[in-house]
């Protein structure tokens, strides 16, 4: 049986376009370095896998409301493994969280790790 997990090189932050809970916002959000947690005992091919990852997101930009006032907000997301057919919980292809300004942390890979 193969189980596809992730190493670090594939957790990606995606950041929204814009700021759901004030929209009428100009600006951009931005993702800050992700932290990821792994097993330093459980690799694939000498790679840490991952069980959890957690991202700060910035927003930056102005308010057009309040005469171009600038605002500033912040997003953090964790993402964490579920249970799998391996006895350790692991992030896997696919997992995804998204908060509620829409930005998201995602695991997109292939690494499969094959178990007996």
């Amino acid at each position: 049986m193969t189980q596809p997990v992730a190493t670090k090189e594939n957790i990606i932050a995606i950041s929204n376009p814009t700021h759901n809970q004030n929209p009428h916002w100009q600006g951009k959000w931005a993702p800050e370095s992700i932290k990821i947690k792994n097993y330093d005992y459980f690799t694939l091919n000498g790679k840490p896998i991952a069980y959890e990852a957690e991202c700060t997101f910035t927003f930056t930009g102005t308010d057009p409301t309040k005469n171009g006032a600038s605002v500033t907000d912040q997003e953090t997301i964790t993402l964490t493994a579920k249970e799998t057919t391996l006895q350790l919980s692991v992030l896997c292809n696919g997992d995804e969280k998204t908060g509620k300004e829409g930005n998201k942390l995602r695991v997109e890979g292939n690494n499969h790790l094959t178990t007996d």
